[in-house]
């Protein structure tokens, strides 16, 4: 019995857990309304996704590994918001105009 509970503890701590790739990249805010929040479908932004009028932020982005393209969801200070697909291996600069 002792066996087969170590081997149990040893399959749990051996259990690799699903591996996340970050992305860097630039949100350019070319509009004169702020950017209140970046929604990441299927991953997680790393810090503040706001970004004011007429400036850019840096911003790490989470996704599981192997995922390059996901759907992006804006909001803004007006209450406008903007569905997109990015693709986060191939670009570093997402423009909002």
């Amino acid at each position: 019995m002792k066996l087969f509970m170590g081997l149990v503890v040893v399959s749990a701590l051996m259990a690799s857990p699903s591996l996340a790739a970050s992305y860097k990249f630039t949100i350019k805010n070319e509009t004169d309304v702020t950017v209140t929040q970046v929604k990441i479908r299927g991953g997680k932004m790393i810090g503040s996704s706001e970004v004011p009028a007429s400036s850019s932020r840096d911003v790490t982005v989470e996704l599981p590994d192997g995922t390059c393209v996901s759907d992006i969801r804006m909001l803004t200070s007006d209450g406008w918001g903007d569905d997109m697909k990015f693709d986060f291996c191939r670009f570093d600069t997402l423009t909002i105009s």
